[in-house]
């Protein structure tokens, strides 16, 4: 699985008592060259903005950032927007909303408006330094998501205590829905979340989650539904994260050995098919002592 997370900040359309217009490069407010925004893009391709004076230093430079996953690596990344305001040291991570409309016409109204920029373009100074003083540089959100990953690598205790000849089974224990801002291709991060307990025997060695995006309906009232094909996350009986199953791709990761299993058998067409494929990748994970 190859899955770049995408997560923007939504720049809201702004009613100012400046007419701010962008003409190529410059940046004008009410006809007044103020400064210039230059758009470039970062090692990942993504949207990078510098906001400068006449002179040419930078005041303000929005960017698009990421977090490595600990357990997935390259393989997933969570994806925040960074301000950065040389002048001051600033480096802040900013808040995080479903869509993406960044533009540059709309970067420096979105800081006057936020005080950050006064109103004839240049910098706020004191207001900059109140607004970022508790923002830290990664979002608290990503923070802890992070974190746990980093907890679930590091409990990994497997139970021994079990009939080892015995086939291990799914029990349904519950369903939810979830709202994932940090992990979302454009807006829909809604997801239905299947949680089951792994037994082999009667010991419950594990649990598993599929993780479905939830389908987008116009009926109201209506339940939402599952779509596409699912995320599915393996945990050890104390938590640990032990695989990963991209059932779009049927490729299996074990993240206690931090290496692929490559590509399973993909029956996964038919509802009845997906379960008979989580109990096979169970069965593996044990045969492989992954649980």
């Amino acid at each position: 699985m190859k899955k770049i997370i995408l997560a923007f900040v939504l720049f809201p359309v702004l009613l100012t008592a400046q007419k701010v217009k962008v003409k190529k490069d410059d940046v004008y407010i009410d006809k007044v060259l103020v400064g210039t925004i230059v758009k470039t893009k970062d090692s990942l391709k993504n949207k990078l903005f510098t906001y400068s004076d006449v002179d040419g230093n930078p005041l303000v430079i929005y960017k698009y950032e990421t977090l490595h996953s600990p357990i997935e690596g390259d393989e997933e990344v969570y994806a925040y927007n960074e301000v950065t305001i040389p002048s001051l040291n600033i480096v802040a991570g900013l808040d995080i909303k479903n869509e993406y409309s960044q533009t540059r016409k709309k970067v420096v109204p979105y800081f006057i408006e936020k005080g950050i920029l006064n109103k004839d373009g240049s910098l706020n100074k004191e207001a900059a330094q109140s607004y970022y003083k508790t923002v830290p540089e990664i979002p608290l959100e990503i923070t802890a998501m992070y974190n746990q990953e980093l907890e679930e690598m590091n409990d990994l205790d497997f139970i021994e205590e079990r009939d080892m000849t015995a086939k291990p089974y799914l029990v349904f224990k519950n369903s939810s829905r979830e709202t994932i801002p940090y992990i979302n291709m454009i807006s829909n991060n809604n997801y239905i979340l299947d949680t089951y307990d792994i037994k082999q025997g009667d010991v419950v060695i594990g649990k598993m989650i599929t993780r479905f995006k939830q389908a987008l309906t116009s009926q109201p009232g209506q339940k939402p539904g599952k779509t596409g094909d699912p995320i599915v996350f393996f945990y050890n009986n104390k938590g640990g994260r032990v695989a990963t199953a991209e059932l779009g791709f049927t490729e299996l990761r074990v993240h206690r050995y931090k290496w692929k299993l490559g590509r399973i058998k993909h029956t996964w067409l038919k509802e009845e098919n997906k379960s008979k494929l989580y109990k096979e990748i169970a069965g593996y994970l044990v045969d492989k002592k992954a649980l």
